[in-house]
């Protein structure tokens, strides 16, 4: 076990508390492990903390820590949206701990207190190169948990390939991904998804037969509307926010809302990102309803599902169909990004015939409704935009709505 380089953890980044809390254990043995020292090792700044600490899970708890479940008797922290997760040290030293994890590139620490660094399976070989390459040669860990095969995927996403010993340990368990709870899959997809290349992970993962088969397959996602290749690019083209992502993969793959909030929920996505991911895909059925060259179209998208401009930007960018034939035009939809990106939200009536005061004196809306009143008319417009020019079907049209309950 030798010490090749050190660490300089920018503390003052983290919250004060974590900080202190390692600093007890520092005494006793604690160190920064997984992928917090990934990234510090690759210029990155790390959101959430994983360390390790020659203590016992009841030490960790009179820290303040909540047990978080799992074999490893993990406790945690949150603070200022950052989360600490710190484990007693697995078996009998750092370096036994250490030679238990899956792939060497995870297989590395740094101590907290001079910020050596301890790298026992050539992790720092495996990183130079970008390689994925196992603590041992038996994959037992995937054994273990076969979850770590789809982290594998995680960490192509973040631009490294797969190792000879990775590959087979791959082929020799994935069958075992048909027996996990479905619930484990949302949090490790996600994290994939959101990867600097998800798209050629994705790609990736559909070599591996069983692998994707267990993922995706077991769910039914086909893959005959959309090739899997397409699929991956557009996944690769939407904005690197997991609901996007989940978005344009559900989308891609013909999913439609009701069916991916199953399968979303089945895979226990988080809430937020679900219900994201849901607003967006119907997003793109209005989108198949509407002309693709209104310069306005995105204004009313984001009034009429309450999505954010950029995310309906590069969700559209990365999914938009024709609208006559129904398949991705990306030299069309790049030229109606770009002129509706010109057009200032939100959608003012002075964008149609009659101004706002005009209208209101045509129709009495409360205040609170006037918003919603002038989103669903504005779409309404944009199924003919000759009619932004006629107002007298624009005043008969406000005092149709106007009688509508809401």
């Amino acid at each position: 076990m030798t010490a090749v380089s050190r660490i300089e953890f920018p503390a003052d980044k983290w919250p004060a508390e974590f900080v202190h809390i390692l600093d007890q254990l520092a005494g006793q043995g604690a160190w920064l492990v997984g992928g917090a020292v990934l990234d510090l090792l690759r210029g990155r700044h790390p959101g959430d903390l994983d360390a390790v600490a020659n203590v016992r899970a009841q030490d960790l708890h009179t820290l303040g820590g909540t047990p978080i479940g799992g074999r490893h008797d993990t406790h945690a922290w949150r603070s200022a949206g950052f989360v600490l997760e710190i484990s007693p040290l697995r078996g009998n030293s750092l370096h036994e701990d250490l030679l238990s994890r899956d792939l060497s590139i995870h297989a590395i620490a740094a101590a907290w207190d001079d910020g050596q660094v301890i790298d026992p399976a050539g992790g720092l070989t495996a990183l130079t190169r970008h390689e994925l390459r196992l603590t041992d040669q038996t994959g037992r860990t995937f054994a273990e948990d076969p979850f770590r095969i789809i982290r594998v995927f995680r960490r192509v996403a973040d631009g490294f390939s797969i190792g000879a010993d990775v590959h087979n340990a791959i082929i020799d368990h994935s069958h075992a991904l048909d027996s996990q709870p479905p619930e484990r899959l949302g949090p490790e997809l996600e994290k994939l998804l959101v990867g600097q290349r998800a798209g050629h992970a994705l790609r990736v993962l559909r070599t591996y037969t069983l692998a994707w088969e267990s993922v995706l397959g077991r769910w039914r996602v086909a893959d005959a509307a959309i090739s899997w290749s397409l699929a991956s690019n557009i996944v690769a083209l939407a904005g690197r926010k997991p609901g996007i992502r989940f978005a344009a993969l559900m989308r891609a793959l013909g999913v439609d809302r009701t069916s991916a909030r199953t399968i979303l929920q089945n895979w226990a996505v988080p809430q937020g990102t679900r219900k994201k991911a849901e607003d967006l895909i119907a997003s793109i059925d209005e989108l198949s309803n509407l002309s693709i060259n209104e310069p306005g179209l995105l204004r009313a998208w984001h009034a009429r599902f309450g999505t954010n401009v950029a995310d309906s930007l590069s969700l559209w960018r990365a999914v938009g169909y024709d609208q006559s034939q129904r398949q991705v035009d990306s030299d069309r939809l790049s030229s109606a990004i770009q002129t509706a990106a010109r057009v200032p939200y939100p959608a003012r009536p002075a964008d149609m015939d009659l101004s706002g005061d005009e209208l209101f004196a045509i129709v009495n809306i409360e205040p609170r409704r006037r918003a919603d009143f002038l989103n669903r008319l504005w779409l309404w417009v944009l199924t003919d935009p000759e009619i932004r020019n006629n107002s007298d079907a624009i005043a008969d049209r406000a005092r149709s709505l106007s009688e509508e309950p809401g």
